[in-house]
């Protein structure tokens, strides 16, 4: 386990959850980011997920954002049917609330992933908040839906609907545990949290 606010953390090959600082040199501006991937089935590693999620919240006044697959609702909007944890649906906003995240809404979808069968199960899983000094920063993101015929989960893409796209300048204090890991991270977010 990486220490708190730094690098990644695993609990099994269901949970994952890294935190990172960046910062963009350009604007001269930090902040914290966090990607999930939460566990799909246990409520236990459900449990232990939401705690870890609340105890990587940042120090006071530092701007954050945590997105990624929360394998989680918030909402019973956020499916199709009726069959609904409503205890981890609770636990969920408790934790967001805990945090003091606020959704950065999809724009142009209702759910980021399908079961794929004929009447399918689609679920709003995958999703992106930020706390109030983050989205003080970047009050122009917008997060958009995009297609894809290769997964049963939809991309999803943060940008700046205020000004043009360019690359911004920025650096890790804090890398992933592994060099690879790095890399990952330096192509997606380069590609996303620029503006």
């Amino acid at each position: 386990m990486g220490q708190r606010f730094g690098g990644g953390r695993g609990y099994g090959p269901k949970i994952l959850l890294y935190v990172l600082k960046m910062t963009l040199r350009l604007r001269n501006i930090s902040f914290w980011i966090t990607s999930v991937y939460g566990p799909a089935e246990n409520n236990a590693e459900k449990d232990v997920f939401l705690d870890e999620l609340i105890a990587s919240q940042p120090p006071a006044n530092t701007p954050w954002i945590c997105l990624g697959d929360f394998n989680l609702i918030c909402d019973a909007r956020d499916k199709n049917n009726n069959n609904i944890n409503r205890r981890q649906l609770r636990k969920f906003r408790q934790a967001l609330d805990a945090s003091e995240l606020l959704e950065i809404k999809l724009q142009n979808g209702r759910y980021t992933w399908s079961n794929g069968q004929r009447n399918p199960t689609l679920v709003h899983l995958d999703r992106v908040f930020c706390n109030k000094e983050w989205d003080d920063l970047f009050s122009g993101y917008i997060l958009q839906a995009l297609s894809s015929s290769l997964s049963n989960q939809c991309p999803l893409f943060l940008c700046n609907q205020q000004q043009p796209h360019r690359m911004a300048t920025f650096r890790f204090d804090i890398f992933g545990p592994e060099p690879r890991t790095s890399m990952m991270w330096y192509r997606l977010l380069g590609s996303f949290l620029c503006d």
